[in-house]
């Protein structure tokens, strides 16, 4: 085992985070053709620089990246994938939404739960192809739920809905599939107290 933490176990997840580990997920499944279960897509391989700059190089035959990053011309000829987050609720755990779980080394341990998503669009020209990334997609993502859940610290992380293809709005000539991830985690932080507790105090009017 590692004895050097990974940056989500010492930070925590955050919106970025996620994003990065699916992307990350989805980059990798397609960098070699091994590990494709569809032989359709096996020539869909995804490249990036080879200076670890996270973008798709321009000749790569499949674009990932994050949703922030669409652009038409992106995916002319060749299929894509983007990833966007949805909202992120903050779910309450008894008294004022949080959980008191206990003292830790002089500090109060406050525990959260948060309920998120992300939106994985698999784009193509032909609808057969975009419907076969996201089955694909999903098989990645089904298939090692578990393990991501335990090496992210999330209580679940599931496919939720894998929609039939439609139109993409900004494209007459694309069709889409949007793959649904879900995830529960719990946000946990530390109170430490840094002054004299504030026993009672009074609100007067003067007249």
């Amino acid at each position: 085992m590692d004895p050097v933490p990974s940056a989500l176990c010492a930070e925590g997840l955050s919106p970025a985070s996620v994003t990065g580990a699916i992307l990350w997920l989805i980059r990798y499944h397609f960098s070699a053709a091994s590990n494709i279960v569809s032989p359709a897509l096996r020539s869909l391989l995804w490249q990036g620089y080879p200076d670890g700059r996270s973008d798709t190089l321009p000749d790569s035959a499949l674009v990932v990246e994050p949703a922030t990053k669409w652009k038409a011309d992106l995916v002319q000829a060749r299929p894509g994938v983007f990833v966007r987050r949805r909202v992120w609720k903050l779910d309450h755990l008894g008294m004022f939404g949080s959980a008191y779980q206990q003292d830790f080394d002089g500090a109060q341990k406050i525990e959260r739960q948060v309920s998120g998503a992300h939106v994985v669009y698999c784009i193509s020209r032909n609808p057969g192809e975009a419907e076969e990334l996201a089955w694909e997609i999903t098989g990645q993502l089904e298939g090692f739920s578990v393990n991501v859940a335990v090496d992210m610290n999330m209580v679940t992380f599931r496919v939720a809905e894998v929609p039939e293809p439609a139109p993409l709005e900004e494209s007459d000539k694309h069709w889409v599939v949007p793959v649904g991830v879900t995830y529960v985690f719990n946000r946990a932080w530390l109170v430490h107290q840094a002054s004299v507790p504030l026993s009672k105090f009074t609100i007067g009017v003067q007249e």
